[in-house]
C-alpha cells in the first residue's frame, strides 16, 4: 500500500512540474494590452448585439475602446468602429435602424455618432461645445437627450491662455446638465441641441425619458464632486416648458431613476435598496 501511495505521489509531482513548466505569468505589457469586452447592447428587434472591446494601445499611449457587432441570425461577428480614438456607449435607435455611440474622434471631445449596422460611414449627430458623457433616445425615436458640462466662463478661458489649464479643487466646478435635440434634424447636420437644465443649483448624474417623451426624470448632486454623492435627489423635467420639480428629497443618495412602462411611477436607487414614487 505504501509503494502504491509513493508511486501516486511521484506521478502527481511530475504532473505539477509539467503544468508549472507550461504556465505563463503575463507581463505588465501583456496585461495592459489584454482585450476586455463590455457595454453589451441588444437591438430592440433582437437581430443585433453591439458590444465594446477595450485594450491598451502603446502607439497612442491610451486605453482604446472600439465597437463590434454580432448578427444573431448568422452568428457573424465583426468590428464597426476603428481608429486611434475610442468609440463607446453604444445605444440602438428604437427602430433598430441605427447604432449610435460616443467618440472623441472630433477635436478630442465626445460627440454622438450613428452608423447603420449593414455598413457605411458613421454620421456625426452633435456638435456640443463640451464633451458628452452620456445620452439616450426617447422611446418614440424622435429625440435624443445627452449630458455635458456647461462651457467654461470667459474668465476661465482668459486665465487658461495666460497661466495654463488648471482648476481649483472644491471651489471651481463644471456642472453637468441636460441637452436635447431632434434626431431627424441631426441626421441632416450636427446639432448642439437645446440646454434644458441650467445654473448651479445641481449637477446631473443620471436620467431617463418618460415613455411618452414628455418628461425626463433625473438624479442630481449638489455639485459634481464625488464627495457629494449622498446629496443626490430625484427631479422631473417637463420638456414642453423646461420646468423642474424635485420629487424625492431625503437623507442619503437617491439616484438612477427609471420610469414604469405606463409612465405613472418612477423607481430609483437609495442607499439601502430601491424605492418608487408616483409621478403625476
Amino acid at each position: 500500500m505504501q509503494r502504491v501511495t509513493l508511486v501516486a505521489v511521484i506521478v502527481l509531482l511530475f504532473e505539477w512540474t509539467a503544468i508549472a513548466q507550461t504556465r505563463h505569468v503575463p507581463t505588465v505589457d501583456e496585461l495592459l494590452t489584454l482585450k476586455t469586452v463590455g457595454a453589451v447592447q441588444i437591438s430592440p428587434d433582437a437581430k443585433w448585439i453591439a458590444y465594446t472591446v477595450g485594450y491598451g494601445d502603446f502607439k497612442t499611449d491610451a486605453f482604446v475602446n472600439q465597437i463590434w457587432l454580432i448578427d444573431v441570425a448568422s452568428g457573424r461577428n465583426f468590428q464597426v468602429t476603428r481608429g486611434d480614438k475610442s468609440s463607446g456607449n453604444p445605444r440602438w435607435s428604437p427602430d433598430s435602424q441605427w447604432l449610435t455611440f460616443l467618440s472623441s474622434r472630433i477635436e478630442d471631445k465626445n460627440q454622438i455618432f450613428a452608423i447603420n449596422p449593414f455598413g457605411g460611414e458613421s454620421i456625426q449627430l452633435t456638435k456640443s461645445e463640451t464633451s458628452i458623457s452620456n445620452f439616450a433616445w426617447s422611446e418614440d425615436g424622435k429625440s435624443i437627450a445627452y449630458l455635458a458640462t456647461e462651457p467654461a466662463p470667459p474668465v476661465s478661458k482668459e486665465r487658461k491662455d495666460y497661466m495654463g489649464d488648471f482648476e481649483v479643487i472644491r471651489r471651481e466646478y463644471t456642472f453637468i446638465h441636460i441637452w436635447t435635440f431632434n434626431a431627424g434634424e441631426a441626421f441632416k447636420a450636427p446639432l448642439a441641441g437645446k440646454q434644458r437644465t441650467k445654473k448651479k443649483d445641481f449637477s446631473v448624474e443620471a436620467f431617463s425619458w418618460s415613455p411618452d417623451g414628455s418628461k425626463i426624470a433625473f438624479s442630481a448632486m449638489l455639485n459634481p464632486d464625488l464627495i457629494q454623492g449622498a446629496t443626490a435627489d430625484v427631479y422631473v423635467l417637463k420638456v414642453s416648458d423646461d420646468s423642474i420639480q424635485k420629487i424625492v428629497s431625503q437623507e442619503g443618495p437617491d439616484n438612477a431613476p427609471r420610469w414604469s412602462p405606463d409612465g405613472k411611477q418612477i423607481v430609483f436607487c437609495v442607499g439601502h435598496g430601491t424605492q418608487s414614487v408616483i409621478c403625476n
